[in-house]
């Protein structure tokens, strides 16, 4: 009866706005009291044991941000669009969309504004030691850790075509974009392990597996 009476007056008396005030407020009273007291709500989980080795513990998100942009000694000159691979360490790029978008060397005459931008690299501050720029491992714990799900706007997109290139030569993108533009901006994008890889033999593949149907990587918009 109570939960149905505001100050001595029954709720259905009460204007509309006011009543789905009521109505709200009661129910989020419930769900409060409901995640207070269920024991599973108020004790978080140890997570360190689900980080990989090779990155537990050696620089929290805090410590990374606090880095600064540093000039490289001896930038890679960027005067053709291929030099920008060089330039920002890829070996090349697996995915097929957009190519020259997504580097930003479809333009001839930017060349040098597209040097300058790789000719700067993110260091954290010292006390976050030597944190290895390995893509092999990158792969290694996609594989056996567990793989990634992006899912965002245009921003997150550019995110995946990075990774891509990044893990490039040991993954493979689809869809193939090559020749056609027929293509829907909703299609999901996948990173599979390339079975050319070299790393193929050296990797503990978990129960499931599968190289050609279980991704590493997917973005979806």
């Amino acid at each position: 009866m109570a939960a149905g009476l505001w100050r001595g007056k029954d709720v259905r008396e009460l204007p509309h706005l006011t009543r789905i005030i009521c109505i709200f407020s009661f129910v989020f009273l419930l769900l409060f009291i409901y995640i207070w007291q269920k024991p599973t709500f108020r004790h978080t989980p140890n997570l360190d044991s689900s980080f990989p080795p090779f990155i537990d513990g050696k620089c929290s998100p805090e410590a990374w941000s606090a880095g600064k942009w540093e000039r490289k000694e001896d930038p890679p000159q960027v005067v053709e669009p291929e030099d920008v691979y060089k330039a920002s360490g890829f070996l090349g790029c697996a995915s097929s969309r957009e190519i020259q978008w997504h580097l930003s060397n479809d333009h001839p005459n930017e060349m040098n504004w597209r040097g300058n931008v790789s000719a700067y690299d993110w260091v954290p501050p010292s006390t976050c030691g030597d944190i290895p720029d390995d893509r092999e491992m990158i792969v290694k714990d996609l594989v056996e850790q567990g793989g990634w799900l992006l899912i965002g706007d245009s921003v997150t997109e550019e995110h995946f075509f990075s990774l891509s290139c990044t893990l490039y030569p040991h993954v493979l993108a689809t869809p193939d974009y090559t020749g056609r533009w027929d293509w829907d901006r909703a299609w999901p994008q996948n990173l599979y392990l390339n079975p050319q890889s070299p790393l193929v033999p050296k990797l503990n593949m978990p129960s499931g597996f599968d190289i050609e149907k279980t991704p590493l990587v997917t973005f979806r918009r």
